[in-house]
């Protein structure tokens, strides 16, 4: 990623040059303020990965809406797409702005501006510094606000741009998900083993009841009548008995 940086700052930069080099000082503004937008742009799209929902695209994925699972994709990969765009793209939009500041405070004072470098490179500055901080500032509230929203539409246009050049990113799943779902499962059948070696009629393994089975009914007591019959004999359990 750190190289990736460096090349890319040092061929767009070198490019900048070359085209300021060449066209007038209005050009070099609004390109000023196409990188500077550019930044703006893309840390709203950092921002409302790390803040979208993925509900809602799983049900537009699921509809089969164009470009709905490709947001989801990035939604996989919102470290990554927050990274990119707010760490590489806004650096490198922070450090070509500087550059093409700087080019045009060389282009206004060949011009014959009777104002020192220091002054024009000080308000150059001023100016890169509040278009980048306030637009950045303003944009984190409706990131957020609309980050469900925002993903889709990136997932639209990049669905597009798939279909063009015939390549997919982030196709895959990242393995973390993947295997915090297998131990999900592993934990559900442990928990369903640990159920199945309880004993029967709920009581845990090497209880007398789990190892020798339900306990059998003892017979009941008989019952004894106290008294004597008409011929002097005791009465027993369930009838005459010995006499005492």
């Amino acid at each position: 990623m750190a190289i990736g940086a460096l090349i890319a700052t040092l061929v767009v930069t070198y490019l900048s040059r070359t085209f300021l080099s060449e066209v007038g000082l209005l050009p070099g503004l609004l390109l000023l303020l196409l990188i500077v937008a550019t930044g703006i742009v893309f840390d709203i799209i950092g921002t409302a990965a790390a803040a979208a929902e993925t509900r809602p695209l799983h049900a537009m994925a699921a509809d089969k809406v164009p470009g709905a699972y490709t947001a989801v994709r990035l939604l996989w990969h919102a470290d990554r797409v927050a990274n990119f765009s707010n760490d590489l793209v806004g650096d490198i939009s922070a450090t070509l702005s500087g550059a093409v500041g700087t080019a045009l405070v060389f282009e206004i004072s060949s011009r014959g501006v009777h104002a020192s470098e220091t002054l024009l490179s000080t308000l150059m500055v001023g100016l890169i510094s509040a278009l980048t901080v306030g637009g950045k500032a303003a944009e984190k509230r409706l990131a957020i606000d609309h980050a469900t929203e925002i993903i889709f539409w990136v997932g639209k246009a990049l669905h597009r741009v798939e279909r063009v050049l015939g390549v997919t990113f982030f196709a895959r799943r990242p393995s973390g998900r993947s295997a915090n779902t297998a131990r999900r499962k592993r934990g559900s059948r442990s928990a369903t083993g640990s159920r199945r070696t309880h004993g029967r009629a709920g009581k845990p393994a090497g209880s007398p009841a789990a190892e020798n089975g339900p306990r059998k009914k003892r017979p009941a007591a008989p019952a004894y009548v106290v008294g004597t019959d008409p011929g002097g004999a005791s009465l027993g359990p369930a009838g005459p008995g010995k006499e005492e």
